[in-house]
């Protein structure tokens, strides 16, 4: 047979689908449209094999897909469309390109390796690894795109419905698997960056069309540049409106830290207020609820903390509260408890922020010690209860201690300071 005859004879060649699959809407019948090398057909049983060189091009009749590879080899009989060397597949979803590939018609996926880089043309998405798999959506076979990614894949992700100006999430995992264009899963140290954000866990899952997301496993979220936060579990869940953050909460061992405060509790709960944290919860009996700042510690059976503008302003322990003041080991600290125990925090003078009072509601009590000319270099100690307490604070320490309600207590002075 003569080059001209083979090519002529390749041209023509249809690989069809099994009648029961024909008509399928999406579905791929490829034709082979040309070759710039040698093109060779051979009848086996069941049907045909054909090869080309040089520069292979194909595509699906009837449908907008086009393939291209430097080889080709096609098995009607196994429904195969083996593509070597500089392959690139379009079709009404995607682009990809790869070193090879090989489209299976029956169920009509396509399974490239060697650089491949596929991008969404819809939303902008893009992988790039060293392997994938990509099902097309066909009716009666399926009704959505799917994709799976091993060897460490990179995916600049973006959802059906983004607006140009949204930023993707740049994803990174071990394995990946997307289905249609709003949902990702990612296993195995897997990583998650925005401007916003940049998140590390065993596993996650993004529903990006219900802006929800969920890392699993050693999760970790830090908050970019302009929202200062570290915070810690073993999952963390985030929700976001408009591609911005407005929710987040860390569960199981919980832990949050901040500029000038930590959080801990089984769950922590963070919420956003344009784009930056304006309140910060933590609850759970697992483990012991406590908020630290301002070398104040706060524990509670549930605990709440507000930063409007991401500046602490007050903390609040609510059921069983105490605040207990930092100190080293060879001093007793004060503290203050009650049903109710408030820490606000304000500016005690030019530039200078910090504890401005402390105050409990509620079967109050607290200890203090009280620093005076009349104590000399030891204080004296003020033990208090009452149905509310307030201690006030300014740039030196304790400015004064007043109690409401029901009030009882005692005073100590040291012996021999007031000589």
């Amino acid at each position: 047979m003569s080059l001209n005859r083979a090519l002529v004879v390749l041209a023509t060649l249809t690989l069809s689908l099994p009648t029961s699959a024909e008509g399928q809407a999406g579905a791929c019948n490829v034709n082979i449209d040309s070759t710039h090398g040698i093109g060779q057909r051979f009848r086996v049983p069941g049907g045909f094999h054909s090869f080309g060189n040089g520069g292979v091009w194909t595509s699906c009749i009837g449908r907008p897909t086009k393939m291209y590879s430097d080889s080709m080899a096609g098995y009607t009989e196994r429904q195969r469309l083996d593509m070597v060397g500089n392959v690139r597949f379009q079709d009404e979803s995607v682009i990809l390109t790869s070193d090879r590939a090989t489209y299976f018609l029956d169920d009509q996926r396509l399974e490239a390796t060697g650089d491949v880089i596929l991008t969404n043309i819809i939303t902008g998405s893009e992988l790039r690894g060293p392997n994938l798999r990509y099902l097309r959506a066909v009716a009666g076979v399926r009704d959505s795109v799917e994709i799976f990614a091993t060897g460490r894949p990179t995916v600049t992700y973006r959802s059906f419905g983004s607006a140009p100006s949204d930023e993707p999430y740049i994803i990174i995992g071990d394995r990946m698997h997307m289905l249609g264009g709003s949902n990702a899963w990612a296993g195995g140290n897997v990583t998650i960056d925005r401007t916003d954000f940049e998140s590390q866990s065993d596993s996650a899952q993004l529903n990006t069309g219900g802006g929800q997301g969920t890392l699993v496993g050693n999760a970790q979220m830090v908050g970019g540049d302009s929202v200062s936060y570290i915070l810690t579990g073993e999952s963390i869940a985030f929700r976001s409106e408009n591609d911005v953050i407005e929710w987040i909460q860390a569960r199981d061992s919980a832990n949050a830290v901040g500029d000038t405060w930590q959080l801990r509790g089984d769950t922590v709960d963070f919420q956003f207020n344009d784009g930056t944290v304006e309140k910060a919860m933590a609850w759970g009996r697992a483990i012991e609820t406590t908020a630290s700042a301002d070398d104040y510690q706060i524990r509670a059976d549930s605990i709440e903390i507000d930063m409007p503008d991401q500046v602490l302003t007050e903390v609040r322990g609510y059921f069983n509260s105490i605040a207990t003041a930092v100190t080293d080991s060879l001093t007793d600290a004060d503290w203050i408890a009650g049903d109710t125990v408030t820490a606000h925090f304000d500016e005690l003078s030019e530039g200078d922020r910090g504890l401005s009072f402390l105050r409990a509601i509620g079967n109050a009590a607290a200890l203090y010690k009280i620093q005076s000319e009349e104590t000399g270099p030891v204080p004296g100690i003020n033990y208090s209860r009452g149905d509310r307490i307030l201690v006030r604070f300014d740039e030196v320490g304790i400015k004064d201690l007043t109690v409401d309600g029901e009030a009882d207590g005692v005073h100590l002075e040291p012996i021999g300071n007031a000589q």
